[in-house]
């Protein structure tokens, strides 16, 4: 269990990631070490779910979203979504959208060793082959959109390319952040403590300098919380305590649902 961590976020900030063995949940904001870039922030499409504007999707180079009007921007929303597994797509010509049914279209190119290429509100980022592929099934992690949904779900397949910031510091106006993860990053491990991972840049008159982190300053930092999933990569789970005094539960992590919820026993009666 790992119930260490008792700060105030500070940052109405979070970020998730995930690599072969497990994941980690930062809050507050997102660290640094942890993306191979700068993070790219781009609206959302709704304030009920974490969902973009994706404009394009290629694989091998060849375009899954043939736009058959060309002259006006278009689009199809993407929800972040923790609690899927794999990249899912449409099947369906988009109401006369597309020409080709983007999954059936992947299905009649798929070759191993590709890699996908998204484009996000303008920002281009790739899934490689390594994290779309499911060694476990020897198998595509690709599935076809449920029916009556013409979106796209971005699912565990892109929260191990990618390190994504969600930033609710304006609730109604949400942000999504994006950034290349870095294959180098470890981490936190379960049980292990936390330390704040993000050194300051600071100025003075004798120039520009690093200040490492220091313990007192851990409270205005990134805190970093374990996350592990069951075998198959289907759920992500992470220990919290509720109340005074704290009691344990481990939940499941859903960027695709908007409620937080533990199990509870009824009251006891009175009178």
């Amino acid at each position: 269990a790992n119930y260490i961590n008792e700060r105030v976020m500070h940052q109405r900030k979070f970020a998730f990631l995930s690599t072969a063995e497990s994941g980690e949940l930062q809050l507050g904001g997102y660290d640094r070490g942890s993306t191979n870039a700068d993070m790219v922030y781009v609206p959302t499409t709704s304030t009920t779910e974490y969902s973009v504007n994706v404009q394009s999707l290629t694989f091998g180079g060849i375009e899954l979203l043939n736009w058959k009007d060309q002259k006006q921007p278009n689009a199809l929303p993407a929800i972040l979504d923790t609690g899927t597994t794999c990249l899912v797509i449409p099947d369906s010509h988009l109401g006369g959208r597309v020409s080709d049914k983007p999954y059936s279209k992947f299905e009649s190119i798929m070759t191993k060793g590709m890699s996908f290429y998204i484009t996000i509100d303008g920002h281009l980022f790739e899934i490689p082959f390594q994290f779309w592929w499911q060694k476990v099934n020897n198998a595509p992690c690709v599935m076809a959109s449920p029916q009556g949904y013409d979106g796209i779900l971005l699912g565990d397949v892109v929260f191990q390319s990618l390190v994504v910031e969600f930033d609710l510091s304006k609730p109604h106006k949400p942000l999504i952040g994006i950034a290349p993860r870095n294959p180098l990053y470890a981490p936190v491990q379960p049980g292990t403590q936390d330390a704040l991972k993000i050194p300051m840049i600071k100025r003075s008159a004798q120039g520009v300098y690093v200040e490492e982190p220091r313990a007192e300053k851990y409270r205005d930092g990134v805190d970093h919380v374990p996350v592990t999933m069951n075998r198959l990569r289907t759920q992500y789970f992470v220990n919290v305590s509720v109340g005074s005094p704290p009691q344990p539960f481990t939940v499941l992590v859903d960027t695709g649902s908007s409620t937080f919820a533990v199990f509870a026993k009824l009251p006891p009666k009175h009178g």
